[in-house]
C-alpha cells in the first residue's frame, strides 16, 4: 500500500516508454541524414588511395591505340600481346583518350580490360577525365576524326545490340532535338555520349576528375585552392551525376580529408564559352538542379580542372605568381605534388621545384611528340621512361 501523498512509479512502463522514444528519435535522425549517405554511395570510388610501390603516369592518348602500347611497354607493365606483366604497379592515365584519333573506344576498352589483369595482380590502371571527354559528352565534335565517327557506328562493347535506339528513346526532348539537328554521320556519337547514353555512362562509371595516390594529386589540367574548398569527393560526384543524366545529391559539407596525409606538406583548342552563373555560386547550383543534363559551371572555362594550363606554362619559375597558387593547392589537398596533362610538352619535366610534373609530350599520331612515362617508386624516387633509356627526374626539372 502506497503512503500518504506518494505515487507508485510503475518503473518497468517508464523504461519501456523511453526506449521508445529514443528507438524514434534515432529512427527519426537517421531519416534526416540519409541523403548524405545516398551521397557517399552516389560519389562512386574515393577520390584519395593509399600509396603504392611503384606509380606511373602517361599522358594524353587522343585515340591512338599503338602509342598507348608502345609507352606501356617503355614502362615494363604490358607484354607484346598488350597483356598485363606490372604486377603491383599502378598506372594512372590522365585523361583525354577522345578527340583526334580514330581509336577512342578501342583505347577505352584496353584501359579497362587492362585494369581488370592488374587488378587481379594487386595493381591498378586509372584513368581520368579531361576537357576531350568533358566536351563529348556536352556533344561538341569539333576535333572528331572520321574514323572517330565510323568508331561509334560499331554494335560492340557498350553499344552491342540496340543500345543507341534505346538510348535515344529515353533522352530528355532538348537533348532529342540535339541529336537529330546533327549531320547523320554524327548521330550515332551523340546517341552514345549525351548524358545518361551508354559510353557516358562508361566514363562516368570508371573515369575519374581527380584522383590522389598517397601524395600524389592527378587531374587533367590543374585544380586551385578554391576547388579544393568546393571538395574533391564533391568534384568528382557532381560530373559523374551530369555524365550519368542524374541529379546531384545537395552537398551542404565536405567529406573528411585525407586518412594517408603528407607529412611534407604546342595549343590549338578553344575553349567554350561559360555562361554567366558563377562557378560555386547558388544561381549556378540551382540551374544545374533545374537541369540534370546541364554541365557543371565547374568544369567550364579556362580556368576549369579539365581546361587550365597554369601550371604548365613553358617557362614556369618557381618564384611565380602560379608556382605559388599551386603551393597552396596542394598544402589544401594535404599532398606533396600533382600530375598534369592537356598541355602537350616537348618531355616529360617538372616545374615549381618539383611540385608539378606535366607528363602531356602529345604522344599520338595527331602531335607526333614523344612517347615517354612519369614513374614514382620507393626504390627508384621520381624517374622517365623514354625511347632512350630511363632518365632520373631531377634532370628534368624547371629552374
Amino acid at each position: 500500500m502506497a503512503s500518504a501523498g506518494l505515487t507508485l512509479v510503475d518503473w518497468k512502463r517508464t523504461c519501456e516508454d523511453a526506449l521508445h522514444r529514443l528507438r524514434a528519435d534515432v529512427l527519426a535522425s537517421l531519416w534526416k541524414v540519409r541523403p548524405a549517405f545516398a551521397r557517399v554511395t552516389a560519389a562512386g570510388p574515393s577520390v584519395r588511395r593509399p600509396a603504392v610501390r611503384r606509380l606511373l603516369a602517361l599522358g594524353d592518348v587522343h585515340g591512338d591505340l599503338a602509342s598507348l602500347r608502345k609507352c606501356l611497354s617503355l614502362a615494363n607493365v604490358i607484354n607484346e600481346n598488350g597483356e598485363w606483366i606490372g604486377g603491383d604497379a599502378v598506372v594512372v592515365q590522365v585523361g583525354d583518350v577522345f578527340d583526334r584519333g580514330d581509336a577512342e573506344r578501342a583505347v577505352l576498352h584496353f584501359l579497362d580490360t587492362l585494369d581488370r589483369q592488374a587488378r587481379e595482380r594487386g595493381g591498378a590502371v586509372y584513368r581520368l577525365l579531361g576537357n576531350h571527354e568533358v566536351m563529348n559528352v556536352d556533344l561538341d565534335f569539333r576535333y572528331v576524326t572520321p574514323g572517330g565517327f565510323a568508331e561509334f557506328r560499331r554494335r560492340d562493347w557498350e553499344l552491342a545490340g540496340r543500345a543507341l535506339e534505346k538510348a535515344y528513346r529515353e533522352l530528355p526532348p532538348v537533348l532529342r532535338q540535339r541529336v537529330k539537328a546533327l549531320p547523320r554521320e554524327q548521330r550515332a556519337r551523340a546517341m552514345a555520349l549525351a548524358p545518361g547514353c551508354p559510353t557516358a555512362r562508361l566514363l562516368a562509371e570508371r573515369g575519374q576528375l581527380v584522383l590522389i595516390i598517397g601524395d600524389t594529386l592527378f587531374v587533367h589540367g590543374g585544380l586551385r585552392p578554391d576547388h579544393v574548398a568546393y571538395g574533391l569527393e564533391r568534384l568528382n560526384a557532381e560530373t559523374r551525376a551530369w555524365m550519368e543524366r542524374r541529379a546531384a545529391a545537395a552537398w551542404s559539407t565536405r567529406l573528411p580529408m585525407n586518412p594517408w596525409k603528407a607529412t611534407i606538406p604546342r595549343i590549338t583548342e578553344s575553349v567554350p564559352r561559360v555562361g554567366v552563373a558563377r562557378f560555386g555560386s547558388t544561381a549556378a547550383a540551382a540551374a544545374a538542379a533545374a537541369d540534370v543534363s546541364s554541365k557543371p559551371e565547374f568544369l567550364k572555362g579556362s580556368r576549369s580542372p579539365v581546361w587550365m594550363r597554369t601550371y604548365s606554362a613553358p617557362h614556369l619559375r618557381s618564384d611565380s605568381d602560379a608556382c605559388r597558387e599551386l603551393e597552396e593547392t596542394l598544402r589544401r589537398a594535404g599532398v606533396r605534388r600533382m600530375v598534369v596533362g592537356h598541355t602537350p610538352q616537348v618531355v616529360i619535366n617538372g616545374a615549381c621545384r618539383g611540385r608539378v610534373w606535366r607528363v602531356d609530350t602529345g604522344m599520338s599520331a595527331a602531335y607526333g611528340g614523344a612517347c615517354e612515362v612519369l614513374e614514382i617508386s620507393e626504390t627508384h624516387g621520381i624517374r622517365i621512361f623514354t625511347d632512350h633509356g630511363v632518365v632520373r627526374g631531377e634532370r628534368r626539372l624547371l629552374p
